[in-house]
């Protein structure tokens, strides 16, 4: 019978059947299908008795199972919960005991949170969908319609920002100033004549300090929150004092140097100093020199007896000595257990 009736049909496919859903009722099985077209959806409910259900998507599915599965062994390896909460607890009672044990628990579960999250974005592609959703929302037309009024528009990012204008025409802005194309017209002009258009851009980068010596200490504590001495600016001193600074010293406390000597020739084989600073003071000239690591570096330059300054070395948190002199050595760890 059913060979009868596709033979009477011929090469014709049969019409199409309609159903009429609520709003609701095609949600549900638009949910149902999980993917699936509805009407393929609908065939398999009514026609398939041995029809499974597909298994669903997530919004991001794992990309990287191999990060996964290390993401899920870094959980099951940490005590990060335990280690919160009882961090929590400390801090509510007021016990919380800031010690070198302390920050550095706090520190590790900083890494390690921010490895597992690394991880997790690499399973789920999540760098790229979330790029490319931005992307898509961004107000492309907006800026477009700013930039033809004669508007600069800004994106900015946590680290830089970059700009755009568009040059008028020369026409366009003859005309403007004549008063023979009224300004709203402006836009819908230059829209025309886009493929003509001189765009000009500008960008501009992060260059504070705070932001330069971080880079160099990702993901654990800069020398920005310590007051630092350097005792003696010679060769050595003055090649550590240089790396002291990129790693934040004198970001934001003062970074102290102490030298009584001047530079000589003798001193420009392996001294951070150059032939212009000869005769100068080597604390003084070092600061200048440090300076132009960055304008915002705090330095202190002294050309005193560090030892007759121990009221102002007492002060610091780490005082460095890179005399090569070992009474200067010992006068200062002497200071040091009579102050304590």
């Amino acid at each position: 019978m059913m060979t009868e009736w596709r033979s009477a049909m011929g090469s014709r496919r049969p019409p199409p059947f309609s159903l009429r859903l609520t709003f609701e009722e095609r949600a549900k099985i638009e949910a149902d299908a999980a993917g699936m077209s509805l009407g393929g959806y609908i065939r398999s409910r009514l026609l398939d008795p041995d029809w499974i259900a597909p298994r669903r998507r997530g919004k991001f599915p794992v990309k990287d199972h191999r990060a996964l599965a290390q993401l899920l062994a870094m959980l099951g390896q940490s005590r990060l919960a335990n280690n919160v909460n009882q961090l929590a607890k400390a801090v509510n009672t007021g016990s919380l005991p800031v010690t070198p044990e302390t920050e550095e628990a706090l520190l590790t579960a900083v890494q390690e949170v921010t490895r597992m999250r690394q991880l997790l974005i690499e399973a789920l592609d999540l760098d790229a969908r979330l790029g490319q959703s931005a992307l898509s929302m961004f107000p492309w037309a907006d800026v477009e319609a700013a930039l033809f009024a004669g508007k600069a528009c800004f994106a900015f990012a946590a680290n830089a920002c970059v700009g755009f204008s568009v040059t008028r025409p020369a026409d366009i802005l003859a005309g403007a100033r004549r008063g023979t194309i009224r300004p709203t017209a402006i836009a819908g002009l230059m829209a025309r004549r886009r493929d003509q258009l001189t765009i000009n851009r500008w960008n501009a980068t992060d260059c504070s300090i705070e932001r330069i010596t971080s880079r160099n200490t990702r993901g654990a504590f800069t020398l920005s929150e310590r007051k630092l001495a350097l005792v003696g600016c010679g060769t050595i001193g003055s090649q550590l004092a240089r790396m002291l600074v990129q790693s934040g010293a004198g970001a934001k406390e003062s970074f102290l140097l102490f030298d009584r000597d001047f530079v000589s020739p003798g001193n420009l084989g392996r001294h951070l100093l150059n032939f212009a600073d000869l005769g100068k003071n080597k604390a003084i000239a070092l600061a200048s020199e440090l300076e132009r690591f960055h304008p915002h570096v705090t330095l202190q330059p002294l050309a005193d007896n560090a030892v007759e300054r121990w009221s102002m070395l007492k002060e610091c948190d780490l005082i460095i000595d890179a005399t090569g002199d070992w009474n200067v050595q010992n006068a200062l760890n002497q200071l040091f257990l009579e102050d304590r």
